[in-house]
């Protein structure tokens, strides 16, 4: 069987590295630097599970040097895909399979797009690893499982033959005619731990440190779960618990890969954000879910991990459940507005340390009263005044409200008579932000 794994990165390199050592007739579509290194030195291998090693699989930058693939796993960003097919073309054959191990939830339906007559499988690695140097990767982490195959569909002999190649060179490999779940599960992990570092500051470590991660890392797995949904799959209801369990056991300095390219320099659209955050934000606006760490993620990644000026953004209208009722204000419309944009979402309610869910209050003569007519605005300005530091620390360009809230109401608010009857107003933020100059929408204007 003829192997080709196009790709010398972190998952590529790893898979023809170990490959190489037990199969002949593996090889290694690789460019640049990385394919000199490994023709003058071989494919160093630096494994946590493997230990050290250097194996010496057939690599060239020719796609007609490579002879007719029977297997090609396709190890590369999402943003290459493209132009990674067209190039290896020549290299497939009518009987090839192909296996995308790519991060996202659409590789395989984009191989098919691009490539109608070939036969795609689907597939999943779990591993942290990444090129240290040219040539040279290193596994840090990760229970180095596979799992292939096709996707309702019988799994051929070739598969069959491939899985057993993959055990013997150290991996935990199953097939499964299931893909699309598995797809969604390896997701979970590796979507969701991007997420995680960008929106709470990675690499892990860090994140550990920041207050409430815990309850960030099981909101961040019902997203993905709610996501899966949409296709009809449902996701082991277990999932936050053990997606937070598991991001506990990564070493203190771990970040994915694409993190490690936003932090590195690397210029946004030449990543992997579109394929493994925005993919989300996209099913959230169109589906009409909260993605609300997805949403944040997605905006510092494309803006660098967010080092300029955000914009501050009433955190329920982003599907966070902070309302009075103990629900959320949900706009698909203002996530489309804000995609991409480096948010900063705030409540100036639970900023005031109220409870969710909460007595509901209205502004009466200037001041925030509830039902029997007690007077709470210096509780309410306590979140004002945290949300207003925030903002000396954090510059914002323009700011994205609930209307009518007391806190947030931009043109109108309830007149405190508790009757549904509004009058012109602003709440107690939106007062504090018009006096900085700060421009402000409300979720009105986007109907």
């Amino acid at each position: 069987m003829r192997i080709l794994v196009a790709g010398s990165g972190g998952v590529g390199g790893l898979l023809a590295g170990a490959l190489a050592r037990i199969h002949e007739d593996t090889f290694l579509y690789a460019r640049g630097d990385s394919l000199q290194a490994i023709r003058e030195r071989g494919l160093v291998i630096r494994s946590k599970a493997w230990g050290d090693f250097t194996s010496r699989p057939h690599v060239s930058d020719k796609p007609e040097a490579l002879g007719k693939a029977d297997i090609l796993f396709i190890a590369v960003k999402g943003n290459h895909l493209t132009g990674c097919l067209e190039e290896i073309a020549p290299a497939l054959s009518p009987q090839s399979i192909i296996i995308p191990l790519l991060n996202g939830i659409d590789a395989a339906k984009r191989v098919k797009e691009i490539l109608p007559a070939a036969s795609v499988a689907e597939g999943v690695i779990y591993v942290f690893s990444h090129r240290t140097a040219p040539g040279e990767i290193t596994q840090t982490a990760g229970s180095l499982r596979i799992v292939f195959g096709m996707n309702g569909k019988e799994n051929p002999p070739m598969l069959q033959e491939m899985a057993a190649l993959l055990r013997n060179a150290g991996f935990d490999v199953s097939l499964s005619s299931d893909m699309r779940r598995e797809i969604w599960k390896k997701f979970a992990v590796m979507g969701g731990n991007s997420a995680a570092l960008f929106a709470l500051g990675g690499p892990a470590g860090h994140v550990r440190t920041v207050p409430g991660y815990r309850m960030a890392l099981q909101e961040i797995a019902k997203e993905v779960m709610a996501a899966a949904a949409t296709e009809g799959i449902a996701l082991d209801p277990v999932l936050p618990k053990t997606y937070e369990e598991g991001f506990a056991s990564l070493p203190d300095g771990d970040m994915t890969s694409l993190y490690r390219d936003i932090v590195s320099g690397k210029d946004p659209a030449d990543t992997e954000a579109e394929s493994v955050l925005g993919t989300m934000v996209r099913i959230g606006i169109q589906k009409n879910i909260p993605m609300y760490w997805f949403s944040i993620a997605y905006g510092r990644a494309l803006q660098g991990t967010g080092s300029g000026e955000k914009m501050l953004v009433s955190a329920c209208l982003l599907g966070r459940c902070c309302k009075y009722s103990g629900g959320h204000n949900y706009s698909s419309k203002v996530a489309a507005f804000l995609k991409g944009q480096d948010i900063l979402p705030v409540c100036p309610e639970v900023l005031s340390e109220l409870s969710v869910p909460r007595p509901p209050v209205e502004i009466r003569g200037g001041r925030v009263v509830n039902q029997e007519g007690k007077d709470l605005t210096s509780v309410y300005e306590t979140g004002v005044r945290r949300v207003m530091k925030m903002i000396d620390e954090t510059p914002v360009s323009m700011a994205v409200l609930k209307a009518r809230s007391p806190t947030c109401g931009v043109k109108e608010i309830y007149d405190g008579s508790f009757s549904g009857r509004r009058v012109p107003g602003k709440g107690l933020l939106a007062r504090a932000l018009a006096k900085r100059g700060i421009p402000m929408k409300d979720d009105d204007d986007f109907q």
